[in-house]
């Protein structure tokens, strides 16, 4: 196992994690949208603020009423079309909503296709006006931020699992040369790279001397 591979590779993966957990830290976006309104509720009637965000876009809100509190809801497109052609209090919004909202902030992630929110204010008094302030800054999403991290964990996978297999092949790489210089380079061919060339008699196996004619053992002719 080659541990310094393995190392950088579990390493990678949990940068990578990290970055996707906490997109920030690879990079920050510059608001797409930051606008601040003010509105006047009358006793006992409501208004709203629309403003359209799109998929991986986020708002965030930020709401101060006064003299008195609000309920606030946010809606998107069908909740609010159906909250006012009944005239009833809204029964399908978002978990942002608040009754009793003077000082609040929240955000809210579009999903989906691009869609309107309504943020509705509801005045909680019978006998004066309620002055709201809204500001709204809508950031938009950072594909790198998912992308990068994405790249990093699969590129420490797979320095892991090098480093987890390499030690293994080189062992096997080291036995077969070792194995390949024992058997010398005749060994190749079925040889054994230890014979002895020199010649010898046909009848008996002794060593003859160059263009020997007869054998100096047995006296044999050799031609």
């Amino acid at each position: 196992m080659n541990y310094r591979f393995v190392v950088l590779g579990v390493l990678l993966v949990a940068i990578g994690a990290l970055v996707f957990t906490y997109p920030g830290i690879l990079s920050s976006s510059s608001p797409t949208y930051d606008h601040t309104v003010l509105i006047r509720i009358e006793p006992g009637n409501y208004s709203y603020v629309q403003t359209t965000l799109d998929p991986q876009q986020t708002l965030q809100a930020t709401i101060s009423s006064s003299p008195e509190s609000v309920d606030f809801f946010l809606m998107n497109s069908g909740n609010f079309s159906a909250w006012t052609s009944r005239g009833n209090p809204p029964s399908e919004v978002y978990p942002q909503s608040r009754f009793d909202a003077q000082n609040y902030s929240f955000a809210v992630t579009g999903t989906g296709a691009p869609d309107e929110y309504f943020l509705v204010f509801t005045s909680r008094s019978l006998n004066m006006s309620t002055n709201v302030l809204v500001r709204l800054v809508i950031n938009q999403a950072v594909p790198e931020a998912t992308v990068i991290p994405l790249i990093l964990v699969i590129l420490g996978v797979a320095l892991a699992l090098i480093g987890a297999t390499r030690r293994k092949k080189v062992v096997e790489v080291t036995a077969q040369t070792e194995e390949s210089q024992e058997g010398g380079f005749l060994g190749l061919f079925g040889g054994t790279g230890a014979e002895d060339s020199s010649a010898k008699c046909r009848y008996c196996g002794a060593n003859l001397e160059d263009d020997s004619a007869f054998c100096p053992s047995c006296k044999m002719s050799q031609r």
